[in-house]
């Protein structure tokens, strides 16, 4: 038996936090659901495209040239940010730097 909950269900367990946060949680739970059903004008970076996960890792510096005039005025949601380790070192100097939302989703890796 599958447990189905509303958006609004899920706000009663799961308030959304009002500064950066990440959402680990295991495969297939709604993590990216959640989050870009709550954000819909939110910046989304899904490190699950070719596209995109090919621009960090050689450059990680990216991310604050892309985010940081926009960490006042808008979400940023990061998905599948474990792809490219190097990013969180730039995710914790924005998170520093403004005052901005970040949501970073994560799947824990299974050995």
């Amino acid at each position: 038996m599958r447990l189905k909950l509303t958006l609004g269900q899920l706000s009663r367990f799961f308030p959304e936090p009002t500064t950066s946060y990440f959402l680990f949680g295991p495969r297939g739970t709604g993590k990216s659901t959640l989050v870009n059903t709550r954000h819909p004008d939110a910046l989304v970076i899904d490190l699950r495209l070719k596209k995109e996960f090919l621009r960090f890792p050689s450059n990680p510096d990216l991310l604050q040239d892309i985010s940081l005039p926009l960490l006042n005025n808008a979400c940023i949601i990061i998905d599948k940010v474990q792809k490219v380790p190097d990013l969180l070192s730039i995710v914790h100097l924005l998170i520093e730097k403004k005052d901005g939302n970040l949501s970073l989703l994560d799947l824990p890796s299974v050995n």
